[in-house]
């Protein structure tokens, strides 16, 4: 029998790159990236170009596409509410405008993200995927509006579309800009000289759901066989830690002595607390996440030491 084609829109990012190496040799797999790049034989796809996508799944036809390409306010510190509504929505509208088209009978995995929910109802901070979407920036009211789109087109247009809702992501190849990248990234070059023994933070007090990305993209290879079309599924740990205990992990295993200082003016988070629930993924397709918290927070400073820390500060 053939292996299925696999098709990873966005395959570069944390979550892609695990994607690509957790599909391994059972799937046939072709990731995009953004940009040509002289160093990587893979074919280009700006989601925000409607021909480009297009031709992409014309040519791939893939059995599953798993649409992981987002403009988050990390990769994008100075992105106005126009461009998170151009990148997360209208290109996952190019991409299901090109799947009615040339590939209708192909599976979606939709991934979008619990900023798409914002404020917790309720004070233990729970989130299973009834909870209210109620985000409090631009970058969680696209993805609130791409998790309504995927509905859309698998309610008008009979796609067969799962949406998938990541918690924090966190683990091996994490970009800059994520709470946890950023601290590792200071830590390694502190190790290696560059920067001066010292790590300006903001609030600590805030409690995030974190979930390893080679977790989260188990999840998402097992609702390619066991995920309802039209239905959400969050990928999540089901426990929070502070900010507070995910930097003391990575200050307990770097070999230098840091200061750590608060800024003047801390601003609050406005959502103080998110614990996702994963127990529709459970139930749907036995999917647990298996990465211990300390591990996924080693891969972290790891790939930090690994990448060259004075181009990427």
């Amino acid at each position: 029998m053939a292996a299925k084609k696999a098709l990873v829109i966005g395959s570069r990012g944390c979550l892609g790159r695990a994607l690509i190496y957790r599909l391994g040799m059972d799937w046939e797999r072709i990731g995009t990236i953004h940009k040509p790049d002289r160093h990587l034989n893979m074919p280009v796809c700006d989601i925000t170009d409607p021909a480009q996508v297009a031709e992409i799944v014309q040519q791939t036809l893939p059995d599953v596409i798993f649409h992981t390409v987002a403009l988050t306010p990390a990769a994008a510190p100075k992105a106005t509410p126009e461009d998170f509504m151009r990148v997360n929505v209208d290109g996952t509208r190019n991409l299901l405008e090109a799947v009615r088209q040339y590939a209708p009978q192909a599976r979606v995995i939709l991934v979008t993200s619990s900023a798409m929910y914002g404020i917790p109802e309720s004070n233990d901070g729970i989130i299973d995927e009834e909870s209210e979407l109620r985000p409090v920036n631009a970058y969680g009211v696209s993805k609130a509006t791409q998790h309504l789109l995927g509905y859309q087109y698998f309610a008008q247009y009979k796609l067969d579309i799962v949406r998938a809702c990541p918690f924090n992501l966190i683990g091996n190849f994490l970009p800059k800009g994520l709470v946890a990248s950023d601290f590792a990234a200071q830590i390694a070059a502190i190790e290696r000289g560059k920067q001066e023994p010292i790590i300006q933070v903001g609030d600590l007090t805030g409690k995030r759901d974190f979930l390893d990305a080679y977790d989260a993209a188990d999840g998402l290879i097992a609702l390619t066989e066991a995920g309802k079309a039209g239905e959400s599924y969050n990928l999540a740990s089901g426990q929070a830690v502070s900010i507070q205990y995910l930097l003391d992990e990575l200050l307990n295993i770097s070999t230098a002595e840091i200061e750590v200082r608060p800024r003047a003016n801390i601003t609050p988070n406005p959502v103080p607390i998110q614990i996702g629930s994963h127990n529709k993924l459970t139930q749907a397709t036995g999917w647990q996440p298996q990465t211990p918290f300390k591990v996924s927070v080693a891969y972290v400073l790891g790939y930090w030491r690994s990448v060259r820390i004075e181009e990427k500060l």
